[in-house]
């Protein structure tokens, strides 16, 4: 065999290597991209999934939220509306209203929910009463008697003030034997002041 032929074979064994080499990193880089774009889309397709990968399983969790709890109580006599609201950290939606639920079938309470994301959970009910913030105050026997005023007729007894030692002017007099309403609590503080003064 001549020099020129195993010039010949060697280039040739140096091309077929050449060429498979670059079949293997072509496909080692493909398989890297595809598994890149995989990623990238299992993130897009579900953001509240986390996925931790152990040597046997692959585990989902839910992802937690800090999500503003709201309770909307609406007094359809007065048309107000009372509403609370608090912030729950570190829960998930599904655990936040599973919670509320079971503690507002204990409190005997029936609400709907209004809204729902991971930033706000808002439940929501009508009530065919006055709200909190109403009150009669009537003189009864010498006693101011407050009043919280639930629906024009029903009414439970909030305070007491005892006017035995109190002059009370006789336009007050009149107005409180009648029953004076109140629509807050800062008016009802006003009037006491000045009752108890």
């Amino acid at each position: 065999m001549g020099i020129d032929m195993k010039y010949k074979i060697l280039f040739g064994i140096l091309i077929v290597g050449l060429f498979l080499g670059g079949i293997f990193l072509g496909i080692k880089i493909s398989g890297t991209e595809d598994d890149n774009e995989a990623f990238e889309t299992l993130n897009k397709e579900d953001e509240n999934l986390i996925y931790e990968e152990d040597a046997t399983s692959v585990q989902t969790i839910s992802k937690k939220y800090d999500i503003e709890l709201v309770y909307e109580d609406n007094y359809t006599l007065c048309g107000e509306t009372v509403t609370k609201k608090e912030t729950i950290y570190d829960t998930t939606l599904e655990e936040l209203k599973s919670n509320e639920e079971k503690k507002q079938e204990q409190e005997g309470k029936v609400y709907k929910i209004k809204e729902e994301s991971n930033e706000k959970l808002v439940f929501s009910r009508n009530i065919s009463e006055n709200c909190p913030n109403h009150f009669i105050i009537i003189l009864e026997e010498n006693t101011i008697n407050i009043y919280k005023d639930i629906d024009g007729e029903t009414k439970n007894l909030y305070r007491k003030i005892d006017t035995q030692d109190k002059l009370l002017r006789e336009d007050l007099k009149e107005e409180l034997e009648k029953g004076i309403k109140i629509g807050s609590y800062e008016e009802l503080n006003l009037l006491i002041e000045d009752l108890e003064s």
